[in-house]
């Protein structure tokens, strides 16, 4: 419940709110259910804005893949 992803995230934090291609995505209920099931509170200061599918990683994984395809080989 508590696992981060590349970018420090937790489920918490992104149902919380993240900014995403100019729109602010959150849900209140899902939020609100990890909190209930004892979700480590989100830490006060990250940025919420979702970095260009480009700048997220260059090892190779899907995000990496995403990128190349959207611009190229």
């Amino acid at each position: 419940m508590n696992a981060k992803n590349k970018m420090g995230w937790t489920p918490l934090f992104i149902a919380e709110g993240i900014d995403t291609t100019g729109f602010h995505v959150k849900s209140d209920t899902t939020a609100s259910l990890l909190r209930k099931l004892g979700a480590t509170p989100s830490p006060e200061g990250m940025s919420r804005e979702m970095p260009d599918i480009k700048d997220r990683d260059t090892d190779g994984t899907e995000a990496s893949a995403l990128g190349r395809s959207a611009s190229g080989p």
